[in-house]
């Protein structure tokens, strides 16, 4: 839970040991809480346990520090090593648990020691709201079918297989193994949760989806993480049938968690780009086969965590009432108009005005101000390519007035009056995350429209995150704000999206062989 104290706000939490600061350098096991500072920065302390309410110690992490991970140090080969060197003079070393936790620590670490004036550390991202029930509350449950119904002997001849014998005989049979899962979001409007669409594949077509999704560049924004890589291992060659089965089954679930919520909250907080990402992109809703009804429940999912993370998308302003056609016909009618000179004389009534100014009427409309969605520093791939991250250059996202398209303009100056291209964004555009140049680092994306592109880097996960999520808005119609939005991050409108009207489900895995035969057709 997102805690508040001295420090600021609790973002990341951990044990690890870390390393004394007497001569005789012995590690110690200590908790550590990385802060959000109120008054800007980071804060590592350290505490003895858990519940200790004083910390022992604490350092500042500043702009142009030095983060470092070394696999082994001291005495005793430590592993997954952390260090800090701060500017007044102070460092901090640590063990980490685990090289995700060293990687996910390093990542937040760096982008506050790596910040600059141009490109601020989490202006898109707030944690204080980002609590372990709220979290929780948005997670996509993933859950097994072998969770229901254990897989025993009596579920083979029920089905009539013949169990494998050999090596490459249970690999195959597990390759062709149907493997269904449950897909539940919470129902706020009923207070628990619902199932929302199940799926079941076998092992082969569960990878082939997997290969799709991890192509488009989708889990190239997570960074390294062994939870999000397909599952090779088949089980051990001593253990039974059955558990090879149950155990193959659980490791597919824990992908399709990951892929859908992260690891952990402490994740989620760290960076929530991922988080709120995955499950509104289109090319994750394809390579799933999802209906049209469940990916615009998980847009409009996605729009929540957005809301909580990010914030909520901005409504067009009106800059003036008083410029509008004076010669539209409004519907109104008005007192009875008095019968003119012209109208009972003709042209012979018009009494022509003494003056020198010619006195005309301009037609105009009520003007509405294009909304300014984001903006911000990126780096922009030159169209006539080259290395590199690019050419710095400031990006403004700005919406129509009808609000179903946006123009993505980009300026040499952060004043905005040189222009140096823009692109219009709407339903024909593709935003893509998989193109060479984008492979190059998790922050960038590509925007396709007909034969036009434009690549841009992020300064950040964060930026990225908030960038990508509002283009999303405009190029992929599930996630319209029309669709979307709800009247609060934690409360369904009426007719909820969740109501027994919308359920959508496919038969469960009783209903199909559990294993398909090389010549079905697929």
């Amino acid at each position: 839970m997102a805690q508040k104290n001295k420090y600021g706000t609790l973002i990341l939490e951990t044990v690890a040991f870390k390393k004394g600061m007497s001569i005789f350098r012995n590690w110690q096991e200590r908790h550590l809480r990385l802060y959000d500072a109120p008054d800007g920065g980071l804060i590592l302390a350290w505490y003895k346990n858990k519940d200790t309410p004083k910390a022992s110690g604490s350092i500042r992490i500043q702009p142009h520090g030095k983060v470092h991970e070394i696999d082994y140090a001291g005495e005793g080969k430590r592993k997954n090593v952390l260090t800090i060197e701060a500017l007044n003079g102070k460092d901090f070393t640590c063990s980490m648990p685990d090289p995700d936790t060293r990687a996910q620590w390093a990542g937040v670490l760096r982008e506050e020691a790596d910040n600059a004036t141009d490109k601020g550390r989490r202006l898109s991202q707030s944690t204080t709201k980002m609590t372990n029930n709220r979290i929780a509350q948005l997670t996509i449950k993933v859950v097994s079918h072998v969770r229901k119904k254990r897989i025993t002997q009596a579920t083979f001849e029920e089905h009539g297989i013949t169990k494998p014998k050999g090596t490459k005989a249970i690999k195959a049979f597990l390759k062709e193994y149907q493997f269904g899962f449950d897909f539940g979001i919470y129902n706020f409007s009923a207070g628990k949760w619902s199932k929302m669409w199940s799926k079941t594949m076998s092992d082969k077509e569960w990878q082939q989806a997997h290969v799709k999704i991890r192509k488009s560049g989708l889990l190239d924004m997570f960074g390294d993480s062994v939870a999000l890589t397909f599952p090779e291992s088949f089980g051990k060659k001593s253990d039974k049938l059955e558990t090879r089965v149950e155990t193959r089954a659980l490791d597919i679930e824990l992908c399709l968690h990951s892929m859908f919520n992260l690891v952990d909250s402490n994740a989620i907080r760290a960076n929530a780009a991922p988080w709120v990402i995955a499950v509104a992109f289109p090319q994750l809703h394809e390579a799933l086969g999802m209906p049209p009804i469940v990916a615009a429940k998980l847009c409009r999912l996605g729009y929540r965590r957005k809301c909580l993370a990010f914030g909520a998308d901005p409504a067009p302003t009106v800059v003036s009432l008083d410029d509008f056609d004076i010669d539209h016909d409004t519907g109104v009618d008005g007192p009875e108009t008095p019968e003119r000179m012209e109208i009972k004389s003709g042209m012979k009534g018009i009494k022509k005005r003494q003056s020198k100014y010619i006195i005309s009427r301009t037609k105009s409309k009520v003007v509405y101000k294009p909304v300014v969605v984001y903006s911000g520093v990126m780096w922009k791939q030159p169209t006539s390519g080259g290395l590199g991250r690019g050419r710095k250059r400031w990006f403004s996202l700005r919406r129509t007035e009808g609000g179903t398209e946006a123009v993505l303009e980009y300026f040499e100056d952060p004043d905005e009056k040189r222009l140096k291209g823009e692109i219009i964004v709407n339903d024909t555009c593709q935003l893509l995350l998989g193109t060479a140049w984008c492979r190059a680092c998790r922050y960038r994306f590509c925007i396709k429209c007909g034969s036009k592109a434009v690549e841009a880097q992020a300064g950040s996960e964060k930026e990225f995150g908030t960038w990508v999520m509002h283009i999303l808005r405009f190029t992929y119609g599930q996630n319209s704000l029309g669709s979307v939005t709800p009247k609060d991050v934690f409360q369904d409108d009426a007719p909820s999206p969740h109501s027994a009207e919308s359920q959508y489900s496919l038969p469960a895995a009783a209903a199909s062989p559990l294993v398909r035969s090389r010549g079905a057709s697929r």
